[in-house]
């Protein structure tokens, strides 16, 4: 048996509309091609390498500079009516309105998989290109501790097991140790070892 939400809404959504209409309904929901739909609950393997990466880029973006990390679940835009939420992004554009749902400049875009591999290393990496400022889109898989960053323009991923330096450049200009997206996983694991 389906337990699917029903939504009263004008269908298919612009993203104007969606993003108003989103701003009051929990969990959180994506718009893909003028249709909204909901996102799934994290896994405790999920929530852990998000915050971890969060972390790292907090520590790595000069507290003066133009850029911020977040993993608050703005939106970013790809194409037409169809609105993202990445688990973790850089915005190097970011302004004092806090309505605001969508991400401004988002250089940067990580995405944590655990279930949808095949999808977020596919179609999803090329609609988030689709924005202009994305220059980054880096898919994380904790299961195989494994990372794979693609750079607009260049058509093969690097790919980093365990460790490495993620470079991140020209825009925000950071490096981040691949082997501190696992730190707070590893913390979680090791109080049942």
């Amino acid at each position: 048996m389906s337990a699917e939400q029903k939504i009263d809404v004008p269908l298919p959504m612009t993203t104007d509309y969606f993003l108003e209409w989103s701003l009051n309904v929990r969990p959180h929901w994506e718009l893909h091609h003028g249709y909204p739909v909901q996102m799934s609950a994290e896994s405790v393997a999920h929530g852990e390498v998000e915050r971890s990466i969060a972390d790292a880029c907090d520590a790595a973006l000069p507290f003066d500079g133009p850029c911020v990390a977040t993993m608050t679940k703005h939106g970013v835009n790809t194409v037409e009516n169809d609105v993202r939420i990445p688990d973790v992004h850089i915005d190097c554009a970011p302004d004092d309105d806090v309505r605001r749902s969508t991400a401004n400049e988002p250089v940067v875009v990580f995405e944590i998989s655990v279930t949808s591999k095949d999808y977020d290393m596919g179609d999803k990496r090329k609609m988030y290109f689709e924005n202009p400022h994305v220059s980054h889109y880096v898919v994380v898989i904790p299961m195989e501790r494994r990372v794979y960053h693609w750079k607009r323009g260049i058509a093969e991923p690097a790919v980093f097991l365990e460790g490495g330096t993620l470079e991140l450049t020209p825009s925000p200009g950071i490096s981040l140790s691949v082997a501190d997206f696992w730190v707070r996983l590893d913390r979680f694991r090791s109080r049942f070892s």
